[in-house]
């Protein structure tokens, strides 16, 4: 079956993508290049297999991130 095939090959793949991307954000982070994604859970996002789920978080971080690099913490208004 070419379509189990080609399945297996794709999730081998992004299994892989994600333990390189894994690896490489958590040595950015032990850096102290992404400070704002210490202590998040940042692999949540990388181990999700709902794209809804992953589109939220993705948003909500950069929405947070957007909030702290303008210096705003919290829900205070800009």
């Amino acid at each position: 079956m070419p379509g189990g095939i080609r399945r297996r090959a794709t999730a081998e793949a992004n299994s892989a993508r994600r333990a390189a991307t894994t690896e490489f954000v958590q040595t950015r982070i032990d850096a102290g290049d992404l400070p704002h994604l210490a202590g998040t859970g940042f692999t949540e996002l990388l181990d999700n297999d709902d794209p809804e789920a992953r589109l939220t978080h993705g948003l909500d971080w950069l929405l947070t991130g957007a909030a702290a690099s303008l210096g705003h913490q919290g829900n205070r208004p800009v």
